[in-house]
């Protein structure tokens, strides 16, 4: 990709590199950003701040910089919205930014590649793709509910006459297994 890190979803640059790109933004530092965790994101008219905590290492300050650079772009802050439309903000801005700094397609092929070598953990993602491990965590999370999804939906077509391995009628019995997946883990 131009400009941006390989690792960064399509089209996306490194955090503070996309913060340039958006001129109605001020970017301050403030042990106020405590209070809310870290990171605020306030907005009026046109104009909109971002306070980082002094007190978050790189990662953290890049991670919460993405956040609220997601914000940004859902242009949704409070008030006027209400605490369940935050809610539902925040989600979503969570989700954005794990695929931003994690992208799913980086993630398998780092999992394809890596899982021979050592267990796939929150810490070694973490490391891998330079976020916190939590942000890690919530991708492998994401992966995981993918793939999951993905076989579903295989099972669902290679057995459309038998509603019992349909995902919509739930499951009467077991999911058929994977051509290279083997049925026993030991195998």
């Amino acid at each position: 990709m131009e400009g941006g890190d390989e690792r960064q979803g399509p089209g996306r640059q490194h955090p503070f590199r996309e913060l340039r790109h958006r001129d109605h933004i001020t970017l301050r530092f403030d042990p106020v950003a405590d209070e809310a965790g870290g990171a605020i994101y306030a907005r009026r008219g046109r104009r909109a701040v971002i306070v980082l905590s002094p007190g978050l290492d790189q990662v953290e300050r890049e991670d919460s910089l993405a956040h609220e650079l997601e914000h940004d772009e859902l242009g949704v802050v409070q008030p006027p919205a209400s605490d369940l439309t935050m809610e539902r903000i925040e989600n979503i801005a969570d989700r954005r930014t794990t695929a931003w700094l994690v992208p799913r397609p980086g993630l398998l092929a780092f999992v394809l590649g890596r899982s021979e070598v050592e267990p796939i953990t929150a810490a070694v993602v973490a490391a891998e793709f330079r976020v916190t491990e939590a942000r890690a965590q919530a991708a492998l999370d994401d992966l995981q509910r993918h793939l999951l999804d993905l076989e579903l939906r295989r099972a669902a077509r290679a057995h459309p006459a038998n509603p019992s391995h349909d995902p919509s009628h739930g499951t009467d019995g077991p999911l058929p297994s994977s051509p290279d997946v083997p049925d026993d883990p030991a195998a």
